[in-house]
């Protein structure tokens, strides 16, 4: 694995050279799988065309897709989905014409509905087993459907840019901070709880102190 050791935006981008040897019989290479100590049958050339596969527009909207699906996936503290697999279903679940948020929204809804239908992520070389999640598929699901549901509400509302990146700060929450009034319900919220909260809670800066909890009018009941 070659590292780069220049982390930009808390990512830092490595290079796997890997050895492999041509099959005798069948399509593909012999990939070394060092967990396993085996050699497993893949087919990165043939990955690469399918990939590389349709109109330039279309290719160049299918990348942006891909690497904002990376991205989501990246700000868990442990990811879920590789790289490729994400990139699988880009090539499954979109659709020539489709722009950015619409093929954002086909990936992440698509994977959501195998998941949730206990269905595989086949190889769509057809040479190598089942693609295989980073963590069980019940960790993974919830993460797919809510980034489904948010780019669906990003879209339903589209030309409201707040309701637009209220929605969008929900999948790159790394990325894109809520809008001012979202931070205002939540404030809204805590002094609703009845509870003692801390200025820090409410956004509020300077010395941090507690607020206890008040009635909006009227004394103690």
């Amino acid at each position: 694995m070659v590292t780069f050791a220049e982390p930009v935006n808390d990512q830092n981008p490595t290079v796997d050279l890997v050895v492999a040897l041509t099959r005798k019989e069948g399509n593909g290479l012999w990939i070394p799988n060092l967990t396993k100590n085996m050699w497993e049958p893949s087919d990165p050339e043939a990955h690469v065309a399918l990939l590389n596969s349709g109109t330039a527009s279309f290719r160049s909207t299918r990348r942006k897709v891909i690497r904002l699906a990376k991205a989501w996936n990246k700000q868990y503290a442990t990811p879920g989905v590789s790289s490729f697999m994400l990139s699988v279903w880009a090539y499954e679940f979109m659709e020539p014409g489709m722009g950015i948020p619409a093929g954002l929204h086909a990936l992440f809804e698509g994977a959501a509905n195998r998941l949730e239908s206990r269905q595989a992520t086949p190889d769509p070389a057809g040479v190598s087993a089942n693609l295989k999640l980073l963590l069980p598929a019940d960790k993974v699901r919830p993460r797919l459907r809510k980034a489904a549901d948010a780019v669906a509400e990003a879209m339903s509302n589209e030309g409201d840019e707040q309701k637009v990146r209220a929605a969008l700060a929900k999948i790159f929450w790394k990325y894109i901070e809520a809008p001012a009034s979202e931070g205002l319900a939540a404030a809204a919220g805590f002094m609703s709880s009845r509870k003692p909260v801390t200025t820090a809670a409410l956004g509020l800066s300077g010395v941090e102190a507690t607020i206890p909890p008040t009635r909006s009018y009227g004394g103690n009941r």
